[in-house]
């Protein structure tokens, strides 16, 4: 029998100068964004079944170009995201981060920057499966978000009108600074007429 045998040097760990500081943690920042779904063709009034609309997508994020995470995204999660990432590569540079998702077929996409987030829209298109952002304009009729998307204002059934209810709360507080000074006025002239 022959044997390879590899010897490596004993080293010592590197021990930190206790009289300097720790390094300082890295510097983190948030990518944060939402997906918009468009579940009708531009020419169509009604929308695909609910059935047949994709249920996840797969978030891709990019740091300067190459892909370093994957990540699920669903309804349940509202069809958006918040991840942490460094700021700062390991050589001092700053990261240039971008999303995009995997390809979903029958759909057309654009990824945009709509008030700080990463907002990735997707318009049903039948038959198009090409992973090209389109050259034209997202969409910009209401998207089929349904009740729980990230454009959704929620439904309470409260047919209260808000107008009327500012101008009872002004006309409350009026009434009651009214009463303290009221109050105090009459207890000041009450001390008044006791001295006098």
């Amino acid at each position: 029998m022959n044997y390879d045998v590899i010897a490596y040097p004993k080293t010592e760990p590197v021990k930190r100068d206790e009289s300097q500081p720790p390094p300082p943690p890295p510097e983190r920042i948030i990518l944060s964004g939402y997906k918009l779904w468009y579940h009708r063709e531009r020419d169509e009034t009604e929308p695909i079944p609910v059935d047949q609309r994709p249920t996840s997508i797969t978030l891709l994020v990019l740091a300067d170009g190459e892909v370093i995470l994957r990540r699920t995204i669903t309804a349940a999660d509202n069809w958006s995201w918040r991840i942490e990432v460094d700021k700062y590569a390991e050589d001092g540079h700053e990261i240039v981060y971008t999303v995009d998702e995997e390809i979903i077929y029958d759909y057309r996409k654009w990824v945009v920057k709509r008030d700080g987030n990463d907002v990735i829209i997707n318009e049903y298109s039948p038959g198009d499966d090409t992973e090209d952002i389109p050259d034209d304009d997202p969409p910009l009729y209401a998207p089929d978000d349904g009740p729980d998307g990230p454009n959704a204002v929620p439904t309470t059934n409260d047919n209260a009108n808000l107008q009327l209810w500012l101008v009872l709360m002004g006309a409350g507080s009026v009434g009651l600074i009214a009463a303290v000074l009221f109050l105090l006025n009459t207890k000041r002239q009450g001390r008044i007429k006791r001295k006098g």
